[in-house]
């Protein structure tokens, strides 16, 4: 009796032991591939990576968070690599482990899509991109709590603003218009025009984000295929007024050891008279904004008119400052 007892407090120690043992082993290969991946030496990042895996199911099974995680970390060592393909094949890994874990949070699963999704854009490898895209949206459907087209509007632009922080402008509108098709299905009728807005200015303030100019030419036809898709009717008996004169804003001198060039929309309010009398940033930086703001207000347009009267518009007005 005694000698079986002290043969399971042997076996418990050895136990106790060898998962502490374990366990300084993932915490030694986690900070290796932080220091490799910061040191940009992403084949011992990946090294590192895939021992740290290999532990995570050891200890915890094949079909674990930890093992999912790790799966993660060695897509995103992958993508800082450019190896696209074995990203993408790591982050589907992840998910399909989110997938069986079927009492796991959404937002996990959500977070390994968007990663997965933009590797396939990085990788220019659209018809994937779009397939991992419809498969987010019914994981979601699955998992929405309550108004699942408002949870897909909301994962659909995640996924756009993503795509603008990687320089992917051009998909990153693709998935915007994505986003003005779902408003119809997300917003009462009364409360579309408001929303698309909304959106617009998230988009604006996303691209000045980025330092991106578009063309006016550009702006105006995204314009009008967004307010298709969202099922935006424009006044027919209307005629636009246009800019009669518009101010260059200064260059704000406490900026001048600025060295990057900065877009700053501002939104206009116009009076039936072509006056601006609001201008208001909505965003951007600081002394940038007050310059734009100023220059917005001493604007001139010709006035608008809906069925022959003059009419109050809003507008924004994108100021580009450059070194």
């Amino acid at each position: 009796m005694i000698r079986l007892v002290l043969i399971i407090i042997f076996f418990g120690l050895f136990s106790v032991y060898g998962q502490s043992k374990n366990e300084a082993k993932l915490n030694q290969y986690a900070k290796e591939v932080e220091v490799y991946s910061k040191l940009s030496e992403f084949e011992k990042a990946l090294e590192s990576a895939e021992k740290y895996l290999a532990v995570n199911i050891k200890m915890f099974g094949i079909k674990s968070q930890q093992t999912a995680a790790s799966y993660s970390l060695i897509g995103d060592v992958n993508k800082q690599r450019r190896e696209f393909q074995g990203a993408a094949k790591s982050y589907k890994s992840a998910i399909e482990i989110y997938e069986y874990l079927v009492s796991f949070d959404r937002e996990s699963i959500l977070k390994e899509y968007k990663n997965l999704i933009l590797v396939n854009s990085l990788g220019l490898n659209r018809e994937e991109r779009e397939a991992n895209y419809s498969k987010a949206i019914l994981s979601l459907d699955k998992r929405a709590a309550d108004n699942t087209n408002k949870e897909i509007l909301s994962f659909t632009l995640a996924i756009a603003r993503l795509f603008l922080e990687n320089s992917l402008y051009e998909v990153a509108d693709e998935y915007f218009l994505k986003c003005f098709a779902i408003l119809p299905k997300a917003y009462e009728k009364a409360d579309v025009r408001a929303e698309s807005r909304k959106l617009s200015i998230v988009r604006t303030c996303s691209l000045a984000d980025g330092n991106y100019k578009q063309s006016r030419d550009t702006s105006e036809i995204f314009r009008k295929k967004a307010d298709e898709l969202a099922g935006i009717e424009t006044f027919k008996n209307i005629v636009n007024g246009t800019a009669v004169l518009l101010p260059k804003p200064k260059f704000p001198s406490s900026m001048r050891g600025f060295s990057k060039d900065k877009i700053v929309p501002i939104d206009v309010t116009i009076d039936e008279l072509g006056n601006v009398k609001k201008a208001n940033a909505i965003c951007g930086f600081g002394p940038f904004e007050s310059s734009a703001e100023r220059a917005a207000m001493e604007a001139k347009f010709s006035p608008t008119f809906l069925d022959g009267k003059p009419v109050n518009v809003t507008g924004i007005i994108t100021y580009n400052f450059v070194r």
